[in-house]
């Protein structure tokens, strides 16, 4: 089945919800039978998909026994948003890490309590 948000978007282009369905679902059958074909699949603007053939141990064999299977693993995922940066307040906390900044804190602590 395929997410309702995504036959919305393709039904808004004038698609019968019907028609959206069977269409999604035949482009992310096919995106499944390349993958398991070890194809790579191209998402433009979004990542690169790939299932490369991998042994896995099976459970409870005391890695006596193997399979192989295909895992899919996002390639080059491509950043979709990004927003304006922001400073970030680090917290005054004595008990922070022996790190340069953490002393530098413990430091500007001792100076404010006295």
């Amino acid at each position: 089945m395929v997410d309702k948000h995504i036959i919305a978007a393709i039904a808004e282009s004038g698609i019968a919800a019907d028609d959206a369905q069977d269409m999604a679902e035949r482009v992310f059958g096919a995106v499944l039978s390349s993958l398991a074909a070890g194809r790579t699949v191209q998402i433009p603007g979004v990542c690169r998909l790939r299932a490369p053939r991998k042994p896995a141990w099976v459970p409870g064999t005391l890695k006596r026994q193997a399979v192989e299977q295909r895992k899919v693993g996002i390639v080059h995922p491509a950043i979709i948003e990004k927003g304006a940066p922001y400073d970030v307040a680090k917290p005054i906390d004595p008990q922070v890490s022996s790190h340069a900044w953490g002393q530098a804190i413990r430091a500007a602590a001792e100076g404010q309590s006295q």
